[in-house]
């Protein structure tokens, strides 16, 4: 009878407990940032650094967006005359990539695997012992952000977590917690009368990216009636300058190795068909070729044969243009379906030009040769768990970076008229060191050929400008307690400069900053005092202004 009575208070203390792990949590900080990004674990280290109680709540498992999942080169402008341009928590991130690969490094390495990438943030994160919340999706349901008086209060995760805090970060690159909260955005292309700019909507000529022979779009070439082949949108360029929803083409950056230990075999994915890929096939057949279609065997010094990164940004590669425009407003299960969707086609890319009989035998020779890194994002066979995403949602503040901020001089407008350089800001919290960089957005048909409109990349006339605070808080009357340091305040055109993970660094320890001192005085994030803000960063090694500027 005692037994009886001791199995039964065990059972129910453990069906208890169960129900309890099962139950809805509840997790609160001062500061709340959400985002799995560079600039939110920045962000997160940089309030941890200020000395407030901080909680990083990612909406996926695994920290560092893509440079955590395949974006292994980072792009950094360090031409004669303008220095090192990183400064602050973003430069001590590559200082520490650097000495993963050698304990006496001193200076930057920008240049890494992904898996080191992902272990140096955690281990970063571990050392300021920031909570961390992984795999915690903002809900879809209307209403899961609370705001009260124009506040954010809480948000509510898909699996009933209930997130509570004071200030919030949204560190983002898809804008998701700035989105749900009401705040104002933007996303495609607003087009250049929206904000006088020369490349902020449809790019007609584009001249960048373009094919350079003739290929015939339709199914049945010369006839339009039988549609067009895979991978090409049946419409033509249209007017230079008008506003569209298309965006930049995404794709994988994907980690490739030669090393047959360490090599997962690319095969044919489901549903194979090697008709998918008869834009391949023609542009080879016209004598058409690049770099990329080359194959990604370009002459190392790596014993192993290691690729860290195959980018996508030729005529024809693994851009699939006009396939993502569903993508920054879309729900999760939509993003998904266009990640599941470039997977595939990547992974039948790859099995194509490694054996198809249109392609030539040496390009044949050459990809058959890569496979997947086994020791690359390893609970996904050995693909990267995320798009490189290279615009979605912008967030539409009091100020908006446009292409004019991006110029260094004046010069004629493509539709007659003059910009203006902007001048420089008074509230910089970080540089901007990039040039206007646009890919592609559409492959569309132009005098009965395949033609990709969009692409534009100004290496020339531009110089570095300071960010200014304004552009990563949103309009007073929407919100007064959130900081959007990754989906910040741009144009299309604008963004394109901004868009690199550096700079999203940089933008998320000064929000970090910014988000510790609106705690502290217990204002606005529009109050913030820039002059206490400015002299926190520069004491942090921030770099605020550009030395041109200076």
């Amino acid at each position: 009878m005692i037994r009886r009575y001791l199995l039964t208070c065990l059972l129910s203390f453990f069906t208890a407990l169960s129900a309890f792990a099962d139950a809805p949590q509840e997790h609160s900080a001062d500061i709340i940032v959400y985002g799995d990004s560079p600039s939110a674990i920045m962000a997160a280290i940089e309030v941890a650094d200020g000395g407030q109680k901080v909680l990083l709540v990612s909406p996926v498992q695994h920290l560092g967006g893509i440079i955590a999942e395949g974006l292994g080169n980072q792009d950094v402008d360090k031409r004669a005359g303008n220095g090192e341009p990183v400064g602050g928590l973003a430069r001590e991130f590559f200082v520490r990539i650097a000495r993963a690969h050698d304990p006496r490094a001193t200076e930057p390495r920008y240049r890494f695997r992904s898996s080191i990438a992902e272990k140096v943030m955690d281990d970063w994160l571990a050392e300021k012992k920031i909570p961390v919340l992984r795999s915690k999706r903002i809900s879809e349901a209307p209403g899961a952000v609370v705001k009260e008086d124009g506040r954010i209060t809480s948000f509510l995760c898909e699996d009933g977590t209930r997130i509570s805090g004071k200030v919030f970060i949204d560190g983002t690159v898809e804008g998701d917690l700035m989105a749900f909260s009401g705040v104002s955005y933007a996303w495609g292309r607003e087009g250049n009368a929206k904000y006088g700019e020369t490349v902020g909507g449809v790019i007609n000529p584009t001249l960048e990216q373009q094919f350079r022979v003739k290929v015939d779009p339709y199914k049945t070439p010369g006839d339009p009636s039988s549609g067009t082949i895979v991978g090409v949108q049946n419409e033509e360029v249209g007017e230079h300058g008008a506003p569209d929803k298309s965006a930049m083409g995404f794709c994988f950056r994907l980690p490739l190795t030669k090393d047959d230990s360490n090599k997962i075999a690319i095969t044919a994915p489901e549903g194979y068909q090697s008709s998918d890929y008869e834009i391949y096939r023609r542009f080879l057949a016209a004598g058409g070729m690049n770099d990329w279609l080359n194959g990604p065997g370009s002459p190392s010094t790596d014993p192993k044969k290691r690729l860290v990164d195959l980018g996508s940004w030729h005529e024809l590669s693994a851009n699939f243009y006009g396939r993502n425009h569903g993508y920054p407003n879309g729900s999760y299960s939509a993003r998904k379906a266009i990640y599941d969707e470039h997977r595939r086609y990547t992974q039948g890319l790859i099995y194509f030009l490694s054996t198809d009989a249109s392609v030539p035998e040496k390009i044949r020779q050459e990809w058959s040769q890569w496979g997947l890194c086994a020791d690359e994002f390893t609970d996904n066979g050995g693909w990267p768990r995320m798009l490189y995403l290279r615009s979605t949602r912008r967030m539409v503040s009091d100020y908006v970076i446009t292409e004019a901020d991006v110029l260094a001089r004046p010069r004629e407008s493509a539709t007659g008229g003059t910009l203006q350089p902007t001048p420089p800001v008074d509230d910089p919290i970080g540089i901007c060191w990039w040039f206007v960089d646009l890919h592609a957005a559409r492959t569309v048909i132009r005098d009965g050929h395949i033609y990709n409109e969009g692409a534009f990349i100004n290496y020339q006339n531009y110089a570095p400008f300071g960010i200014p605070y304004r552009a990563i808080v949103p309009k007073r009357s929407e919100c007064t307690n959130l900081l959007v340091p990754s989906a910040l305040s741009a144009s299309y055109a604008g963004y394109g400069a901004i868009r690199l993970e550096w700079t999203f660094m940089v933008l998320g320890q000064s929000a970090g900053a910014a988000a510790v001192m609106a705690l502290e005085k217990d204002c606005a994030v529009q109050d913030v005092p820039y002059p206490q803000l400015q002299q926190k960063l520069l004491e942090r090694g921030q770099k605020i202004v550009p030395p041109l500027a200076e």
